[in-house]
């Protein structure tokens, strides 16, 4: 959360919490993605979703690369 923003539990209706459980520095977006279809927190979330969602907290500062 930054300044009175109220934080975030969901991007893109994606689960923030378990998204940024797969992330790492050798992971690319495609890596992320395949790796989400496998977590049951986040297997209802398309990949397109899930994709969204990194492009969205990249885009907002908290992802170094996308």
């Amino acid at each position: 959360t930054v300044g009175a923003a109220s934080p975030l539990s969901r991007i893109a209706d994606v689960p923030l919490g378990p998204l940024l459980e797969l992330v790492d520095e050798e992971a690319s977006v495609a890596d992320i993605v395949r790796r989400a279809a496998s977590r049951p927190e986040l297997y209802l979330s398309t990949p397109k979703r899930v994709e969204g969602a990194l492009k969205q907290l990249y885009r907002r500062g908290f992802l170094g690369r996308v």
